[in-house]
């Protein structure tokens, strides 16, 4: 469950930009398997100003490399700046994965969905940061 690891005061009150819900969840348990993965015991504010850049330039340089529909594109605009380039690599690796054409509304349903039952942003079952 998100929020089992140790934070240092300031840390947790850094992420109250980070849309509540699914994707604060995430990011939460995202924070705790990367420091677990770096043996670091305490998350503390300088981590999560790293982790929160890290995500925030990598969704900002991501741009729709598919044919999108006009429902799909529209869908996207309502998702979370903070996520939307993760989501879109996300939803055009899935639709590589399991579909033929182009994004439609349904593949993007369809990962936002996943990513809310699985608690993690990467489908690819391969990708270790899936598990």
């Amino acid at each position: 469950p998100a929020g089992t690891g140790r934070w240092a005061a300031g840390a947790r009150k850094m992420l109250e930009d980070v849309p509540v819900g699914f994707c604060r969840d995430m990011t939460i348990d995202a924070a705790e398997a990367i420091a677990a993965h770096r043996g670091i015991a305490t998350i503390d504010e300088g981590f999560v100003a790293e982790l929160l850049e890290t995500i925030k330039s990598g969704s900002a340089a991501v741009q729709p490399g598919k044919e999108w529909d006009a429902a799909a594109l529209e869908r996207l605009q309502r998702v979370p700046p903070f996520v939307s380039g993760m989501l879109v690599r996300e939803i055009e690796a899935w639709v590589e994965r399991d579909r033929t054409g182009r994004v439609d509304l349904q593949a993007v349903e369809t990962v936002i969905s996943r990513w809310r039952q699985g608690g993690v942003f990467h489908l690819d079952p391969d990708d270790p940061r899936s598990h």
